[in-house]
């Protein structure tokens, strides 16, 4: 429908690009598109969504670890009948980047796949991903009206990077009983927790919830293929694997270890005494 229209007012001049991320860091950025409870925003309590604004036993929406997300993907045998564009492509076992270049071949004789992992490759002019895509999508006009802009101070979407697992590890101390005979929102009790929690605690090393050794290797390998099939003959699965692992190391695919915390006794205390302090005090 939409190449129809735009094919009937600019004949000839339909042009699809479609931007290709390597398959372990678009399952991350989805996880997170699809589980983070908060829009984009200053990071306070208002900008929780309305469905992640109650507790789960009270109708609340609840998030999910990524190893959660990752196994339901990964299983083979898994059944999906959705018709969103993810779940068509795994039923297909193509990256969504190949599943949407075919669908748009249909229609387009210029469908153009941008590698993103390329683009974000440090070079020597200063150009960012975004002007490189305007340059290889659109005309390096485009990429130098961008460059402008953004030296002249606009800054794009506001779009920070929020940490989902103080969300999960409040909804998890809540269903443990940790604050009990409190009514703080559980929007309230999440920002609390990301503002104060690993100062009290001191630490920065907390126990974590991550794939196993199988389960990344099976992560790696379907990342791999996917590439390889979508540029063949062209790949550096060395390159690949390093970076996938660098990831790894930097604990991209964990979570807090939610069972862990709430049985640990400064964690419990912390619930049962610094969260209702900090929210009286909020509130003054």
């Amino acid at each position: 429908m939409l190449y129809k229209l735009v094919n009937k007012y600019y004949p000839g001049r339909m042009r699809v690009v479609v931007v290709y991320r390597r398959y372990y860091e678009w399952m991350l950025s989805l996880w997170n598109e699809f589980n983070k409870p908060f829009k984009n925003g200053n990071g306070d309590t208002s900008d929780y969504r309305p469905t992640y604004q109650n507790w789960p036993s009270e109708g609340g929406k609840r998030c999910h670890t990524f190893v959660s997300f990752m196994k339901k993907f990964m299983d083979p045998e898994g059944k999906r009948t959705s018709d969103e564009y993810r779940h068509r492509a795994e039923a297909e076992h193509v990256h969504v980047a190949e599943y949407f270049r075919g669908l748009w071949s249909n229609h387009s004789s210029e469908v153009q796949v941008l590698n993103l992992h390329e683009m974000n490759v440090p070079s020597d002019d200063g150009q960012d991903a975004t002007s490189r895509f305007l340059q290889s999508a659109l005309t390096p006009l485009a990429a130098k009206t961008y460059t402008r802009s953004k030296d002249s101070g606009f800054g794009g979407r506001h779009n920070p990077s929020r940490n989902i697992n103080y969300d999960i590890l409040a909804v998890a101390a809540h269903e443990h009983g940790l604050l009990a005979n409190q009514t703080i929102p559980r929007a309230k009790v999440a920002v609390l927790l990301e503002e104060h929690f690993m100062k009290k605690l001191n630490t920065t090393d907390l126990p974590l919830q991550c794939p196993d050794k199988e389960l990344l290797k099976r992560f790696l390998q379907k990342s791999i293929h996917y590439e390889e099939m979508l540029y063949p003959g062209q790949t550096d699965d060395k390159e690949h694997e390093t970076t996938f692992y660098e990831a790894v190391k930097r604990h991209k695919f964990c979570n807090f270890d939610f069972d862990a915390l709430v049985e640990d006794e400064a964690v419990r205390t912390f619930f049962s005494k610094e969260i209702p302090r900090l929210y009286r005090r909020s509130k003054h």
